[in-house]
């Protein structure tokens, strides 16, 4: 699936207006929501997020998103227009490749519209084996250490928040004793952004556990001393594959973050590698990232 129009009414910061996006290709496409400091480029994110989960949720929800209806307002609405591929579309039985899913967010009796069967199927599947999902990479994003918490069942209910506890499900793919397919498939996907770097394990010292890194040079790094780059490579890599991201929409806050500005471009194109059919739409200042793009694919937010 792939966003093709995104309405927004009432949300908070943002102007009340709709944009379409054209098809960016078999191998995927980018939206680049841009604008100055404020002008409410991860409110947009978040926006759309709150939506899907408004009417077909993953888990739970982000307090946050409380936040998108302005004070003294009873609601908004974002309608999300989604497009289908063929296997959705068979998957799903429907014969019209598009689908509008309209949401109300605030304290609205009555407020969640009904959502077809197909739509809830679509939007509200999360699984190790479903193909087409929703990821979410906010701004602060970090690999947390699992302390105290059983990794898998802490990051299931918070696959779509701003809480880094979602990214403890990746503790058991390095956990894994033999080089599993995932561990194999991360490390690749690592080594198209850090050439030098591979997933060795899970290190403990002073009951704190991170991930283990192999440099080529056959020394062993932990997590916490590589740079903050490679720390986000490392974080990317290993969401990519711990699940098929076939067909997906991705939501990525600030690529540039610890990479730069050229880094962001570098940063998406590799990712577009990961899978087949996915859509990236990404708030960013990214220089070179809005040059590369069309202006049709472009979101230009005022302060």
């Amino acid at each position: 699936m792939r966003l093709r129009a995104i309405d927004l009414q009432g949300i908070r910061g943002l102007p009340s207006k709709a944009w379409d996006f054209p098809s960016g290709g078999s191998d995927g496409d980018i939206i680049a929501v841009t604008g100055p400091r404020g002008s409410g480029k991860t409110t947009f994110l978040e926006a759309v997020i709150a939506a899907k989960e408004r009417v077909a949720p993953y888990g739970v929800g982000d307090a946050r998103w409380a936040g998108l209806v302005p004070a003294g307002a009873r609601s908004a609405k974002v309608t999300l227009t989604w497009e289908l591929s063929a296997a959705e579309m068979d998957r799903l039985r429907v014969s019209e490749p598009q689908m509008d899913v309209e949401s109300i967010l605030g304290n609205v009796v009555g407020g969640i519209p009904r959502l077809p069967q197909a739509g809830r199927t679509l939007l509200g599947t999360w699984s190790d084996d479903a193909l087409g999902r929703i990821m979410y990479f906010h701004e602060g994003r970090q690999l947390p250490s699992p302390v105290g918490i059983e990794p898998d069942r802490a990051a299931r209910p918070f696959v779509l928040t701003s809480r880094n506890t979602k990214f403890l499900g990746l503790y058991p793919i390095l956990s894994e004793r033999s080089l599993s397919a995932k561990k194999e498939r991360a490390s690749t996907y690592l080594k198209s952004l850090c050439p030098e770097l591979s997933f060795s394990g899970v290190t403990s010292s002073s009951g704190i556990s991170e991930p283990l890194m192999l440099h080529s040079g056959g020394a062993e790094i932990s997590y916490s001393m590589l740079s903050s780059s490679e720390q986000q490579a490392a974080l990317v890599a290993l969401t990519f594959a711990s699940v098929p991201v076939q067909d997906s929409v991705i939501l990525f806050d600030s690529p540039e973050r610890d990479f730069g500005d050229a880094g962001a471009l570098e940063l998406l194109r590799a990712m577009l590698q990961w899978g087949t059919g996915n859509q990236f739409v990404v708030a960013t200042s990214s220089r070179e990232l809005l040059a590369a793009l069309p202006r049709t694919r472009v979101v230009e937010l005022a302060s």
